[in-house]
């Protein structure tokens, strides 16, 4: 296993750490049902989980795995502490016990993110490309659009890793958006309101305009044969 440097063992410091590992190699444990129970049960299962991924690249996925779970959870919790919210997905916890499970997902949210940026961090995934020059041009509804087309592009699996392997969506969307110069990390809230919010036409309409774009090319080419 790889050993685990002092930012991400303070980062997930536990007042009485989990000696046996045993349990977290078990399938179907995940960090959202240990954190359910307990936030130091979740801080030793993500210190756990990074020392057995070999790469960053692998450490990143399981990490933006794990920051979609803490999100649509807070959501969810959020959404079921509103009175006047017709839905409540946490009917057998009372109020109280909603709250502090709130709080240790915010909590776990918080040290997440923090350690993505560490391991996005240049110096520590030995990247040699210079700061990107690019940035999303900035008219209402082209990030939205701009989702939409990469959601399609992962669906399609247009791209793998250079293992062979297909990366997460919350990988490539991350990694897009750094190249577009964009925030995606959201992307799967944006897409989930532009869908319930706007209608089917609206949400293809990106799409019609690039099969427009493609016959517009294709009949200028023919135009000049």
């Amino acid at each position: 296993m790889e050993a685990l440097d002092g930012y991400i063992l303070s980062l997930f410091r536990t007042e009485n750490p989990v000696l046996n590992h045993t349990d977290f190699d078990k399938e179907g444990v995940w960090v959202c049902d240990l954190l359910n129970q307990d936030l130091d049960l979740a801080n030793d299962y993500v210190k756990y989980k990074l020392t057995t991924f070999k790469s960053k690249m692998d450490k990143l996925d399981f990490l933006y795995s794990s920051r979609q779970c803490f999100i649509m959870a807070i959501e969810d919790m959020e959404v079921s502490l509103d009175p006047n919210s017709e839905f409540n997905y946490y009917r057998l916890l009372s109020n109280e016990d909603i709250r502090k499970r709130l709080e240790r997902y915010k909590k776990a949210l918080t040290k997440n993110e923090a350690a993505i940026n560490y391991f996005i961090d240049c110096s520590n995934l030995e990247c040699k490309d210079e700061a990107n020059c690019f940035q999303l041009e900035k008219t209402k509804g082209k990030k939205i659009d701009l989702i939409r087309i990469l959601n399609a592009i992962w669906e399609l699996k247009f791209v793998e890793l250079k293992n062979g392997q297909i990366p997460s969506k919350e990988l490539f969307m991350k990694r897009a958006g750094e190249f577009f110069g964009a925030d995606l990390l959201n992307y799967e809230i944006d897409l989930s309101q532009a869908r319930n919010n706007t209608s089917v036409e609206a949400n293809e309409k990106i799409f019609d305009e690039m099969k427009a774009i493609m016959k517009k090319g294709h009949y200028i080419e023919k135009k000049k044969a």
